[in-house]
């Protein structure tokens, strides 16, 4: 870990998940800060974060719906979905290992439990907000900035 700029490793999950948003007829919005904002930690692992939380999002989003990546200036990283949003027994046990409402999908429930595990390894605090079909917003913030 070391101190970087969040913007960057954020704003290249967003580069490499746009043509699939397209596909899915999902509209991506990013929303820059416009200033670097530093933050202590691994850009490899933040890439990992950003990715799981938007193909998540992408896959809980019907065609039409919106997907948004956004970069704080308080060291913040937040994805948000228009999506199915999660029943209140699925939120209690989303970041559990192994735990997925999508098996027929092919889903594996490592998703959200990896971004738990990179988001604790970066005593990075990960919240929360769903509501059942209006869809789920996911924050995970950065302890303090980086010098």
């Amino acid at each position: 870990m070391r101190p970087i700029d969040l913007v960057a490793p954020v704003d290249k999950v967003r580069w490499l998940i746009g043509p699939e948003a397209r596909r899915r007829q999902i509209e991506l919005v990013w929303s820059d800060p416009g200033v670097a904002v530093r933050v202590h930690a691994d850009p490899d692992e933040v890439q990992q974060i950003t990715l799981n939380l938007t193909l998540n999002a992408l896959q809980a989003t019907r065609a039409g719906g919106r997907v948004e990546i956004a970069v704080g200036p308080d060291g913040s990283l937040t994805v948000s979905d228009t999506g199915t949003g999660m029943a209140p027994e699925v939120r209690a046990r989303a970041f559990e290992p192994f735990f997925t409402t999508r098996v027929e999908a092919g889903g594996t429930g490592l998703g959200l439990a990896v971004v738990k595990s990179l988001a604790d390894r970066h005593r990075a605090e990960v919240r929360l907000q769903t509501r059942p079909g209006i869809g789920t917003e996911v924050r995970v913030i950065w302890p303090e900035a980086a010098a």
